[in-house]
């Protein structure tokens, strides 16, 4: 099924913004080609890697994980719901310029209470704050998804110049056919590896400018609360990362697709299996 992108952040301030605003495109014919040019010359220094739990600094870590954390802890007081375990091997992105670098990290975390019931949270690495934003998954959301979470965000002790910034309407046409584009070759492709129905795509797509200093440099889709049904009582819940230049090239993307139930607890990590034969990688984990 072909996703409906008509605007990229239909769930508009499911996420803060969390840097200034990006730059715009110039509308003069002359303006037009310089901006061609810009976006060949920017395409060329954003680098873009997908890393596993083995490859994120230890500095990473130790600043981001705390901060999730407490922000999950305050979800469940405010919602008063269970509480949960951030499991201390997310999957990300690696984003660099030169020297710096910066990451946007997917974590799971496991209830305490039950192990069928799970917390999602993205975490954006910016200069001056840590982008926050949370959904659950499990069987117990079947008969009644939860929306997700509002936006939070919290101070950054990483000091890379690179900054995300939220968009307020769809980013440029031949972003959002790119972004429709990867959705629905990751989609076929699921269907094909896990004999499934046709891929469930949430509407929760939402999409962030890259920025450093004064550049804006690509873009990153965040895909959520997708589904992979296998059978009646068998299903995935399935996020999509992926980042794009300005040209709208993907420059490396990854999915999670987890099966319930999707830990053994809350002190008992994912075990992923990553498939590399997708259009980007694919960390398959929980019981198949």
């Amino acid at each position: 099924m072909r996703p409906q992108i008509g605007s990229l952040i239909g769930a508009a301030g499911l996420l803060a913004v969390v840097a200034a605003a990006g730059c715009g495109l110039p509308s003069t014919a002359s303006g037009l080609q310089r901006a061609s040019a810009v976006i060949r010359a920017q395409a060329r220094t954003l680098a873009v890697s997908v890393v596993g739990p083995e490859e994120l600094p230890a500095s990473v870590m130790a600043d981001v994980l705390p901060r999730a954390q407490r922000n999950a802890d305050d979800l469940s007081r405010r919602r008063k719901i269970d509480f949960f375990t951030l499991h201390p091997n997310p999957v990300g992105l690696k984003l660099g310029v030169g020297d710096a670098t910066t990451h946007v990290l997917s974590f799971l975390g496991t209830s305490k209470d039950r192990t069928t019931l799970n917390i999602e949270m993205r975490a954006l690495v910016g200069e001056r704050a840590i982008g926050l934003t949370a959904n659950y998954t499990g069987p117990v959301t079947l008969g009644r998804v939860p929306q997700p979470e509002a936006p939070s965000q919290t101070l950054s002790r990483h000091r890379s110049g690179f900054a995300f910034d939220l968009l307020l309407s769809s980013p440029p046409a031949h972003v959002v056919e790119a972004h429709e584009t990867a959705l629905t070759r990751l989609g076929r492709h699921l269907e094909a590896r896990y004999d499934a129905r046709p891929f469930e795509m949430g509407s929760d797509t939402i999409v962030f400018s890259i920025e450093r200093g004064a550049e804006s440099l690509g873009y990153v889709t965040l895909d959520q609360r997708d589904r992979l049904v296998l059978g009646d009582r068998k299903y995935a819940d399935v996020q999509a990362v992926v980042a794009y230049d300005l040209a709208g090239e993907v420059l490396a993307g990854y999915s999670l697709v987890g099966f319930n139930q999707k830990t053994q607890g809350a002190n008992a990590p994912p075990t992923y299996r990553v498939h590399h034969d997708a259009p980007f990688p694919i960390y398959e984990f929980g019981d198949i």
